[in-house]
Formats: C-alpha cells, sequence, structure tokens
C-alpha cells in the first residue's frame, strides 16, 4: 500500500512540474510576441510617412503573427488543461485569476484588431 501512495504522489508531482513547464513556456511566448510586435510597431512608425506598401506589408505580417501567438497559447492553453485535468483536485494553483488561457488570449486579440485597423486604412 505504502509503494502504491508513492507512486500516486510520484505522478501527481509529475503532473505539477509539466504544469510548471507549460505555464513557463506560456510566458516566454508571451515576451518573445510582445517583442516582435514592438519592433513591428517601430517598424509600421518609422516608415508611416514614407512606404505606404511596407506598412501594408508589416500589417499583414502583423495579422500572422497574431494568428499564431493565438494558437500556440490555445494549444499551450490544453496542455495545462489536461495535466490540471490528470490532477483533478487534489491540487489548485495559488491565484485566483482567470484561467490563463481566458487572459492569455486578449494580447493577441488587441494586437490583431490593431494591425487589421492599420492594414484596413492603408488599403
Amino acid at each position: 500500500m505504502n509503494g502504491e501512495t508513492e507512486s500516486k504522489k510520484g505522478i501527481n508531482d509529475l503532473h505539477v512540474q509539466m504544469w510548471k513547464h507549460y505555464d513557463d513556456l506560456r510566458q516566454k511566448k508571451n515576451a518573445t510576441f510582445l517583442t516582435a510586435n514592438t519592433i513591428l510597431v517601430a517598424a509600421a512608425t518609422f516608415s508611416s510617412n514614407n512606404a505606404p506598401q511596407l506598412i501594408t506589408a508589416i500589417s499583414a505580417l502583423g495579422i500572422v503573427i497574431q494568428i499564431a501567438w493565438f494558437l500556440l497559447l490555445t494549444r499551450n492553453g490544453a496542455y495545462i488543461s489536461l495535466h490540471r485535468g490528470l490532477l483533478g483536485a487534489k491540487w489548485e494553483p495559488v491565484s485566483k485569476t482567470p484561467r490563463s488561457s481566458v487572459l492569455d488570449r486578449t494580447l493577441p486579440v488587441v494586437f490583431g484588431v490593431f494591425w487589421a485597423f492599420l492594414l484596413a486604412q492603408k488599403i
């Protein structure tokens, strides 16, 4: 019986570690995509008066980046939910904020709307 309890504890610890791993990946993805958007906003700002075709290309690239960001966060949220579901009620995160997938998807959508608006202004 003691070996079975230790085995379950080990599996639970593994799921917690995987959840933390996916959460770290989510944070790194957010940082990377925020940096990419910052670079695109700077490029669009510097070329705003000189090259409208360049702004159109930057906006289209921005939209593609937002779609990739959104899909990656969706997949990452599914992995987090899987491991939390496998743990059941045995482990809860410390914070009572909404699930990360709800909050994380907001930023790509906001940037996507921004890039779509900018693209619509230049077409």
